[in-house]
């Protein structure tokens, strides 16, 4: 459908997953990603990159309700790669830069989003079949929420992944979720990531923590708490979808621990 509509030739094997399609693609003689959604919060991520309009994030050539045509990142210096290389304190500052400059864009009013409220659903239904193991961090997620300052839309996944980088733009977003909350949640995520061998390094957090409330002006303790709401979230869906939780509960204990 999409190939006749936006005139587009195959340029490579399609991504499937539950929730959305990746597609290389040719466009206008350039290399480009159809992206189609296939769950609402895909949607919701996808209108968002339209609003985004190519400030902070990957630009949206081409649209419609359900897909959207990408221009496609060379990725050829990867934050991944960095972060395990030895330059993870440079990597995390380039992950600040890029979520402050997503949320310094104007955003629409017909924009949907996800409020954070319910973005946590899934940690307090995880409380209740467990409390032993959320409730403190369930606790502080709920003051969170009720007290949040400096709302704005979130990307709502930022992490090393889904940052890649352009010759010509610098550092671009991509696969946003689509929320709206306290900006101090978008950089939660960082803490958690890239993955086990760089986040438990000993005194990473700490020396995280100091980085990000650097880069944002964010408070150390309001970072901390919503470390531990964050990582406490990620591991109840690690938990529900049958999967390893022993990173974001390794994460959350030791900001637990320097909450106290």
């Amino acid at each position: 459908m999409y190939r006749h509509r936006w005139n587009l030739k195959d340029n490579g094997d399609p991504m499937v997953t539950h929730s959305s399609v990746l597609q290389p693609m040719v466009w206008d003689g350039n290399n480009v990603i159809l992206k189609i959604a296939l769950i609402n919060e895909e949607k919701q991520g996808n209108q968002l990159m339209v609003q985004w309009n190519g400030h902070g994030a990957a630009k949206v050539l081409l649209h419609d309700d359900n897909s959207i045509l990408l221009e496609q990142l060379s990725g050829e210096t990867a934050l991944f790669q960095m972060a395990q290389n030895g330059e993870d304190d440079q990597a995390t500052k380039i992950l600040c830069d890029v979520a402050r400059h997503l949320h310094s864009v104007e955003s629409s009013a017909k924009l949907v989003l996800s409020p954070l409220k319910q973005w946590f659903n899934e940690l307090f239904k995880a409380e209740e079949k467990d409390k032993a193991l959320f409730s403190e961090s369930a606790s502080i997620a709920r003051n969170l929420l009720e007290s949040q300052i400096n709302s704005t839309v979130l990307h709502g996944d930022l992490h090393h992944q889904n940052v890649l980088y352009s010759k010509e733009k610098g550092w671009l977003a991509i696969d946003p979720k689509g929320l709206y909350g306290e900006n101090t949640y978008e950089f939660a995520n960082l803490f958690c990531n890239p993955d086990h061998h760089v986040a438990l390094i000993p005194g990473r957090l700490e020396r995280l923590l100091d980085i990000v409330c650097n880069q944002t002006g964010i408070d150390r303790d309001r970072m901390l708490q919503w470390i531990v709401a964050y990582s406490a979230l990620s591991a109840s869906w690690s938990i529900q979808d049958g999967m390893d939780a022993a990173l974001a509960l390794s994460i959350n204990a030791q900001a637990l621990k320097l909450l106290s």
